[in-house]
């Protein structure tokens, strides 16, 4: 069954893919038969193809497992779903923990930018939020948006910034 799902595999690592599931476990660099020494070559395709599987069973009961149930982005509480992989269009790169592919690093800020007659006209969108410190508000604000693949208007100078509520402050005069 796993190889009529791959055969499927129409090349997008989208959440509800499960060849995508398949192929990314099977070449996923923390599967064991990669592991000493690393080695991504066919002599070992077979064999981590074959873990892959079994994960998949002991993990799940079943081969035909959406993408987006095994990887996920995780930040503070928020755990979504997460779509792409490894040399795609939409990179994510994983660990793999306890069945689960957990991003950690890929797309990030996305810009996309228009150059008119009328003027500039861009627009974008970070994968968690503006902020690194897990307390703040902007910490996972952007999250679902981003995995919706949904753009904002970028605030390119001062005006528009303070038109759309932002605030002003000094660096380091904020409240701890």
């Amino acid at each position: 069954k796993g190889q009529d799902l791959l055969r499927q595999l129409d090349g997008a690592a989208h959440v509800h893919s499960v060849g995508a599931t398949i192929a990314i476990l099977t070449r996923h660099p923390d599967r064991k038969a990669f592991m000493d020494p690393p080695d991504y070559g066919d002599a070992d395709i077979e064999t981590a193809y074959q873990e892959a599987i079994a994960l998949l069973m002991d993990h799940y009961g079943q081969v035909d497992v959406p993408l987006g149930i095994v990887q996920r982005l995780r930040r503070g509480d928020v755990d979504r779903p997460l779509g792409g992989g490894p040399q795609v269009l939409n990179a994510i790169h994983t660990n793999l923990e306890d069945g689960k592919l957990i991003g950690w690093a890929g797309e990030g800020y996305i810009l996309i930018v228009q150059f008119t007659d009328q003027g500039v006209v861009s627009h974008s969108r970070h994968q968690y939020g503006n902020s690194s410190r897990p307390d703040s508000p902007h910490y996972t604000d952007q999250v679902d948006d981003f995995l919706a693949r949904a753009l904002k208007p970028t605030l390119r100078d001062r005006d528009e910034l303070m038109q759309s509520g932002g605030r002003a402050y000094r660096p380091g005069s904020e409240p701890d």
